[in-house]
């Protein structure tokens, strides 16, 4: 069953948070099944052009070391890059469908859209960053890229937190959202030590 005037509802009270989001997904709604189901799309291949830039900006970083020979913290950022593609595929192959939810939790799931692209946002900041500071750094000290390196990965642990947790809100079905989906949060949130 699925419900415009939820949608209505819900958008009416997160305009300001919508209108966020289609400065990067311009069609955003969940007003009826198609619009549903390309949103769902739209979220999905948005996170994948942001990791795609992501690995491409840290792909950069680690050739760069390499050129440098500070070759002690390669492997922490070879495996971020690992995790950023394994990611990246778990994204690609999402099977999309239809959302209906109710005002309250289309509320939600608009937050963790919203929450998805900042946070994506963030981490290709923080690669670039790195990347920056490689390049400007007359000496690379690897404890300096070791802190990068660990904000990075809990970054991106949180990206992924926050794609599955939002993958849970849009796969089950009403009856079960709120005996499920805090489980599950938590389950995601101990799995990626998000808090």
């Amino acid at each position: 069953m699925y419900s415009k005037e939820e949608w209505e509802k819900a958008a009416g009270e997160s305009l300001t948070f919508i209108k966020e989001i289609k400065k990067f997904i311009p069609r955003y709604s969940y007003a009826d099944p198609t619009h549903s189901v390309a949103t769902d799309e739209n979220i999905s291949e948005y996170l994948v052009i942001m990791l795609r830039e992501g690995k491409k900006h840290l792909f950069d970083t680690i050739e760069l070391l390499y050129e440098l020979q500070v070759k002690g913290v390669i492997n922490r950022l070879q495996k971020i890059l690992d995790e950023m593609d394994i990611f990246s595929d778990e994204v690609k192959v999402k099977f999309h469908k239809e959302i209906s939810l109710s005002k309250e939790w289309l509320r939600k799931l608009i937050m963790y859209d919203l929450h998805i692209i900042r946070e994506s946002e963030r981490l290709n900041k923080m690669i670039t960053s790195l990347e920056n500071h490689i390049i400007r750094s007359e000496e690379i000290v690897s404890e300096d890229v070791r802190r990068y390196s660990e904000e990075i990965r809990r970054q991106l642990g949180k990206v992924v937190a926050l794609f599955k947790e939002r993958e849970v809100l849009s796969t089950l079905e009403e009856i079960d959202l709120n005996r499920t989906f805090s489980e599950k949060q938590n389950e995601i949130r101990e799995r990626y030590n998000v808090n």
